[in-house]
């Protein structure tokens, strides 16, 4: 079991995935408003390469006890930035091809009749090297206190071929997660990621640890 024997984890603790890399298909459904076609098209690029993270980031309102709310579920879809330079092709946010993709992919590892599926977050929550995507919270969807405290059900993601890690983390941890991946931020300016959180994920600090 990749979680302590001593079920049920702590309510504090934070659940990170890391998931096994595979090749998406980009464009099968017509270019997203913010990619640059001509580029995409002379390049011939159709398809990528992403490594699929899924953490659990609180809410502002969870913190200080305002709400019951669950916390946000999101899904940094890596990629190697030399590979698809954001700067040249644009940003793949929009792509309804890869969001059907991803929420069938995703669907095979948890299930959509207790998760729901996944969608992209908001044009601003994305980076230079990841796509950002997000469970909907809310209707009974998301990790409930339930599901989280369900040692059966993780050993089945413990096994499953695409999962390559879970870790629990504390909160304070995952801030420091959550303030380095800011998109958009100068590099200077972003804490240096947790160490050892995953390993082979991070790709805009590769080296720095």
């Amino acid at each position: 079991m990749l979680f302590p024997e001593n079920y049920p984890a702590s309510p504090d603790d934070l659940i990170f995935f890391e998931l096994a890399p595979l090749t998406a298909p980009l464009y099968s459904i017509g270019y997203p408003p913010y990619a640059n076609q001509e580029t995409l098209r002379a390049h011939g690029v159709a398809s990528i390469e992403i490594t699929p993270v899924l953490y659990e980031r609180r809410t502002p309102e969870w913190y200080d006890g305002a709400t019951n709310e669950d916390p946000v579920h999101e899904i940094l879809l890596f990629f190697d930035p030399d590979e698809f330079p954001v700067k040249d092709y644009g940003l793949i946010f929009g792509d309804k091809g890869l969001e059907a993709m991803m929420a069938r992919h995703m669907g095979r590892i948890l299930p959509q009749k207790r998760f729901g599926q996944p969608e992209y977050s908001s044009l601003n929550e994305q980076g230079d090297d990841f796509v950002s995507m997000r469970y909907p919270i809310g209707g009974g969807r998301g990790f409930s206190k339930e599901i989280r405290k369900d040692p059966d059900f993780f050993k089945v993601l413990n096994d499953h071929p695409q999962v390559r890690s879970i870790t629990l983390v504390n909160p304070l941890t995952a801030e420091r997660y959550r303030q380095a991946m800011e998109p958009r931020r100068p590099d200077g300016a972003r804490p240096a990621p947790p160490q050892g959180l995953y390993a082979g994920m991070w790709i805009t600090w590769d080296g720095s640890l």
